[in-house]
């Protein structure tokens, strides 16, 4: 009889935990999707990657150990690359032990058009695959990813001073085969001045200028529930602003948090919105989440010349608390909300 009474209590207790799990994870994510959320995708979301948050201690060494330990490729396309002898030697040691190096940078980068010059001439004169990217098919490259053996790394910010020590940033990195593979293929493409307009062919957790990007954007924004965060650079595109409109005027909760920019003053005090334009750390992440638990991440500021002109990467996740839970509370340190 006493061993009886301990089975009740246990299955009680289980019953009791598993009820008090499901209310805290229905108030975090609301109703929708509660079920299988360890870490698997819906088929239009990634899900399995970590995300590395930045400003933050050692800056780049993150970055150089991963190099480091690069066995068969270093691919990278990237905005912005300054010069750093650390990144410099990294690489050139992956170059010399016989990893494929090679790296795609913009040539006419926005008021610096020369800030990419010195890490070009340091590529070329270590024999190390650089080129300039084709202005003639995007206004800008301003997509910020790479690839490292298996692994890929899509990035809110570029290889600067800045991006490791100063700004708001996020990288999230996976090794989800999909993804993987289709990374692969435009920077192929790109690095040899290609075009690539096969719709069909882009997974559905990729955002991509000049391809998709507007449509995935405006679907994630359409599709909340109740409460969207948009916590990015630069929000200046009309459209995107008559959409947030449009949720907050049906009593949706819409917070807009911005670098405080000259672009971004131009528009915030008109909206109507619950705008906040946030100061240090600067504000370079280009991120959204809703309280379904959805997350979009990349390169993107949601203006005109970046959704419909650049090239541009961004990604879509699921079913990460965790990660929704470090974006969401640097989000209510960094924009008092």
């Amino acid at each position: 009889m006493k061993n009886f009474f301990q089975i009740i209590f246990v299955v009680l207790c289980a019953c009791l935990l598993f009820s008090c799990t499901k209310e805290y994870d229905e108030h975090f994510y609301g109703q929708r999707n509660i079920e299988g959320r360890e870490n698997v995708g819906s088929g239009d979301f990634a899900s399995a990657g970590e995300i590395i948050s930045f400003p933050r201690k050692g800056g780049e060494d993150f970055l150089i150990s991963a190099i480091e330990s690069a066995k068969n490729r270093v691919w990278v396309e990237i905005y912005t690359f300054t010069k750093n002898e650390k990144i410099f030697q990294a690489l050139l040691e992956a170059k010399n032990r016989g990893v494929d190096v090679q790296v795609l940078l913009e040539g006419n980068v926005y008021g610096t058009p020369a800030i990419n010059n010195q890490a070009r001439k340091f590529l070329r004169e270590n024999h190390i695959s650089v080129k300039y990217t084709d202005n003639n098919r995007y206004v800008f490259t301003h997509a910020k990813f790479w690839l490292i053996d298996e692994d890929y790394y899509i990035s809110t910010g570029n290889w600067t001073r800045s991006f490791f020590t100063k700004n708001r940033e996020y990288i999230y990195r996976g090794s989800d085969e999909s993804t993987r593979k289709f990374l692969e293929k435009i920077f192929q493409v790109d690095f040899a001045h290609k075009g690539f307009s096969q719709l069909s062919e882009i997974p559905p957790q990729i955002v991509m200028s000049p391809i998709n990007s507007r449509h995935q954007i405006e679907k994630f924004i359409n599709e909340t529930n109740d409460e969207i965060l948009i916590y990015v650079q630069t929000v200046t595109d009309p459209h995107i602003i008559n959409l947030l409109q449009k949720l907050d005027n049906n009593g949706k909760k819409v917070i807009v948090c911005t670098a405080d920019n000259e672009g971004n003053r131009a528009v915030f005090e008109t909206s109507g919105l619950d705008w906040i334009l946030a100061t240090e750390p600067y504000l370079h992440a280009k991120i959204m989440l809703r309280d379904d638990g959805k997350i979009f991440l990349g390169s993107e500021n949601f203006t005109t010349n970046s959704l419909d002109n650049n090239r541009e990467m961004g990604i879509l996740l699921e079913n990460r608390l965790d990660i929704y839970q470090k974006i969401h509370e640097d989000f209510r340190k960094h924009c008092g909300s």
